[in-house]
Formats: structure tokens, sequence, C-alpha cells
């Protein structure tokens, strides 16, 4: 709950500053008395600095909570493992866009790699995703089926942490989408921001080495290929058409792939990871 609160804090006084700013700067290019007065200046920069001082506390919270339950850590992907991200994003683009997609066309999680996206590059595939988490279909993400009872079940095991590239700009949708779906479930949440307009990008290893975390389930062929090489073990999971891979490729030893949930629950365990 701390964690939530201090999320909208800090994107909302963020959000006021910008406001702030924005209209000063307009009522200076228009030439309009009182333009960029020192109550306004000031009120902004007080808000950048809560915006600021409220990042930091989350971080240190976030930090202070990986590890204390003394189990192992296990760093968990969101999209297209714990909900489902494209779907409702076929379901925008079919309905807002006139495309026909469907599942299988996500060779690539790049939309902009996917044909029938239409999107020319990554500049416009980002304004596309920014227009789906402005829309109502944002909102209509579903967990996946098993997700939940699963992810309970390792629980007993392991101390669960959300680690995610989505966007720091969609945080505290995030944060209250798992707090519905997921409640009680993971210790923290990790943003990598690996798609969004600005601010600090972390990469899926640097974020578990953060935490501590002795394995990650996610599935990215391309994480999983970066956490392997840097010895971290990844389940790979999902049958999905990005994450099959060339035919006849060898994964790295340290890669397991998992199907479905159930396959997790059996064969996720401290045993399994420390053999990896």
């Amino acid at each position: 709950m701390a964690a939530t609160v201090l999320s909208w804090l800090a994107h909302a006084s963020a959000g006021v500053a910008g406001g702030l700013l924005a209209k000063e700067s307009y009522e200076t290019y228009a030439g309009i008395p009182g333009a960029m007065d020192a109550r306004s200046l000031g009120a902004a920069t007080l808000l950048l600095l809560v915006s600021i001082a409220a990042r930091a506390k989350l971080g240190d919270v976030e930090e202070s909570a990986a590890g204390h339950t003394g189990k192992p850590v296990l760093a968990i992907d969101l999209d297209e493992c714990c909900c489902g991200y494209v779907p409702a994003f076929i379901k925008f683009m079919n309905t807002n866009h006139r495309t026909r997609l469907e599942l299988e066309d996500f060779t690539s999680y790049m939309f902009w790699e996917v044909p029938k996206c239409g999107l020319a590059s990554r500049e416009e595939a980002t304004d596309r995703v920014y227009e789906f988490h402005a829309s109502r279909f944002f909102a209509q993400i579903e967990p996946l089926r098993g997700a939940k009872i699963a992810l309970d079940h390792l629980k007993q095991h392991f101390e669960l942490h959300v680690v995610t590239s989505r966007q720091a700009d969609i945080e505290p949708q995030t944060r209250a989408f798992v707090e519905e779906h997921f409640e009680g479930t993971f210790t923290g949440l990790h943003f990598g921001n690996h798609f969004g307009r600005s601010g600090a990008k972390i990469s899926k290893p640097d974020m578990c080495a953060k935490i501590g975390a002795v394995a990650l389930l996610d599935d990215s062929l391309d994480y999983a290929r970066q956490c392997a090489a840097a010895d971290l073990p990844v389940f790979l999971f999902g049958d999905y058409a990005w994450n099959r891979g060339r035919p006849g490729e060898k994964l790295d030893p340290r890669i397991t792939r998992v199907a479905n949930w159930r396959m997790v629950a059996q064969l996720v365990t401290p045993a399994v990871i420390a053999r990896s």
C-alpha cells in the first residue's frame, strides 16, 4: 500500500509541475503579463522536489523489502506471463486502426517488426503503444488462467518479485492491476522502462541482480538469453510466436522452457534452480 501511495505521489507531483511549467512557457510565448512569476516557478520547483523525494523513498521501500522473508527471490515477468498484454493490444488495434491482427502474427515483441501492425519505426510503435495505454483497452488486460494459483504455490518456497520492462509512465496503473488480481502475491514491483519516452532504462539482468533473484520467469527469448549470459537461470514461459527461436536452435542450458503455469508449479523449485 505504501508503495502505491508513493508511486501516485511521485507521478502526480511531476505531472502538476509539468503542467505549471507548460502554462508559464505558453504565457511567456504569448506575452501575457506575469508569466514566469516567482510564485509559479517556486510551486513547480517544490512539486518536482516532492516527486524526486517520493521516487527515492519508493526505491528504499522496495529495496528494503527484497529478501526480507529469508526465502530465495524469484523474479517474475508480468506481461504474457501473468497477464495478456498483447491480446488487449490486438483488440485495440483491430478496433481503432482497422487491422486484422492475431496473436500468431507477433513473431516479434517489437511491434514495429510485425508487418500487419503497419508501424514504420520504433518511434511510431512507441506512439501507438502510448495511445493504447490511454485507451479503454489497456484497462481490459486480463490475468492469465492459472497464474494466481501457481504463484501462490511458488510463494511457499520463494519470495516473488515482478520484474517488468513496462514504462515508468504506467507504474500507477500497473501497481493497481497487480493489487487487484494478485493481492498478497508479490513483495515488490520493479520497472525497466525499456520502451519509455524518457527516463532511465534498466536491463532485466540488472533488475534481477539488484533484488538478488536466483532465477527469472519470462516469455521473452531475448531477455532469457541476456539473463542466461549473466549466469542467471531462466524459465522461458509459454509457446508464443516471438519466443520459439530458430528451427533447430539449441538454447543455453540455463534456459528451461515451461509451456504453462501447471508446468511452472511442477518444475520451478529451489532444487531445480540450484542444479541449473
